[in-house]
């Protein structure tokens, strides 16, 4: 055997060596890695857990890639792949690696965090659509960094790149300012929770119930039985009422007016009769909290006097207030009191 068949048979064995090597790292990298996150999963140490979990494909990745290096040093190559042994590409494998790393490590943060948003979202779907925004927003980010550092090493002009990048962003920023806008706000509803689907809230002078908590805009179906998209940034930006929390009952504030020469604390008992025989019979009107009824002011013609009493829920407010005022005029009637203008009524949220 001469010396030149003898040196190609040394490069073959040990590429064969080289290769054999490089998957007996890899299996036990990857045994070892697994083992180490299993123990800091039972230890609770979500840190240790995201570490090792982001290592172990960029891991692989690079033990395979010293591996196919070391053999393409010591085979011969064709002219055009061997600058593809040179420092630069080697410079280009560690940064896939750390943009690797870092995109996974950024992964399992995103998603763990994750957990405490759906648990706070009053829609599930709102958190997932969130997560998946943030996930592909940072993945985004990191890669195209890695690539103008990848462009760099290899000695490629960016300058273009660069320059088309800020005009091609500035126009896509201008375009998507609305839309970021209302997935920022979403984000920041979803966080802090005002509302959930189904209660009832009042935007500027949209009061409905909640049909759906998107991530661009909320549906309310409002009193009259429409269905309106608010958007997120609107709903982030303006002074939101909940009907609905703490506490669905709602406190109405009612205006009576009574003759002049009325006895006050006899009309006072007649109204106090009236409400609570209706809270006998309807179970909307309230007991506890009882009615209370206030001698309000002298008017121009007559005795203002305000009932206050509790309804049991917030959607039966135009019910209370027809039920109630219908009854103070038939009892008014029966006992003789005139009223002298018809009943002014305002209905107002009292936070116990």
């Amino acid at each position: 055997m001469d010396s030149a068949t003898l040196a190609i048979t040394f490069d073959i064995l040990y590429a064969v060596i080289a290769a054999i090597t490089g998957i007996v790292l890899v299996i036990a990298f990857y045994l070892l890695v697994r083992r180490a996150k299993k123990r800091a999963t039972k230890k609770g140490s979500h840190i240790r857990v995201i570490i090792y979990r982001a290592i172990t494909k960029p891991g692989i990745f690079l033990i395979a890639a010293f591996t196919i290096l070391g053999i393409m040093k010591t085979v011969p190559l064709p002219a055009i792949l061997v600058p593809l042994i040179s420092t630069e590409y080697l410079y280009v494998v560690y940064v896939i690696v750390a943009a690797w790393f870092i995109g996974e490590a950024l992964h399992d943060i995103i998603h763990l965090y994750s957990e405490h948003l759906r648990n706070k979202s009053p829609d599930e779907r709102v958190g997932n659509k969130l997560i998946s925004f943030l996930d592909l927003t940072a993945r985004y980010i990191i890669w195209v960094i890695a690539l103008f550092i990848i462009l760099a090493l290899l000695h490629v002009n960016i300058t273009p790149l660069i320059t088309a990048g800020g005009f091609i962003g500035i126009g896509l920023t201008l375009a998507a300012q609305s839309i970021l806008g209302n997935l920022f706000s979403g984000l920041i509803l979803a966080t802090d929770q005002p509302f959930k689907i189904g209660d009832r809230i009042q935007v500027q002078n949209y009061i409905g119930d909640v049909l759906t908590i998107g991530i661009r805009s909320c549906l309310i179906k409002t009193t009259d039985n429409r269905t309106i998209a608010i958007p997120n940034s609107l709903i982030e930006k303006d002074v939101v009422t909940n009907f609905s929390v703490p506490d669905p009952r709602l406190s109405l504030s009612i205006l009576l007016k009574v003759p002049y020469g009325t006895d006050i604390e006899w009309v006072k008992g007649v109204i106090l009769d009236v409400v609570n025989d209706c809270a006998k019979k309807y179970s909307i009107i309230l007991d506890d909290p009882g009615p209370k009824i206030y001698f309000q002011d002298f008017g121009e013609y007559c005795l203002n006097f305000s009932l206050s009493l509790w309804i049991s829920n917030f959607s039966y407010r135009n019910e209370a207030i027809d039920l109630i005022n219908s009854s103070i005029q038939k009892r008014f009637a029966e006992k003789g009191i005139k009223i002298p203008s018809s009943t002014i009524y305002q209905g107002k949220r009292i936070e116990k």
